[in-house]
């Protein structure tokens, strides 16, 4: 956790948690979304689940995107490709489903920031075989 003024774009990977009143905080806060959506637009790693992908919809970030969020949280105006699936990336963008995919999602993540066998190691400490839900496959 880092307060605003400390930031120095020391990050790799900005995450934006769901859950409706959650994602409601974060969009009416201007300044961390004017960030993320730097942080996006830098092409660095960029994360939302459950409901707080429709922040990036609102922005217009989810456009031609493959993306999945909280199934009431999608718009057709976010002109992008709604995948129904716990966990999706798309270039730079990872999405969940919700809270059931936190799983799925945090290995998608951790499928982009590390080796196949850092992958596989977080899975078997986990015990964590397969999804019930198939996951997008790149």
């Amino acid at each position: 956790d880092k307060l605003f003024s400390e930031f120095q774009n020391e990050y790799d990977v900005m995450i934006f948690p769901g859950g409706k009143l959650g994602t409601q905080n974060l969009e009416n806060n201007q300044k961390l979304v004017d960030l993320y959506e730097a942080h996006f637009k830098a092409g660095k790693l960029s994360c939302a689940i459950c409901a707080a992908p429709s922040i990036l919809g609102h922005r217009g970030l989810l456009k031609d995107r493959k993306y999945t969020c909280y199934p009431t949280f999608d718009e057709p105006s976010f002109n992008g490709e709604y995948q129904q699936v716990l966990a999706v990336k798309d270039g730079n963008l990872i999405t969940g489903r919700g809270m059931g995919a936190t799983i799925d999602f945090a290995l998608k993540i951790i499928e982009t920031l590390c080796d196949k066998q850092t992958l596989e190691n977080v899975k078997n400490g986990i015990q964590y075989e397969h999804s019930f839900l198939q996951s997008e496959k790149e």
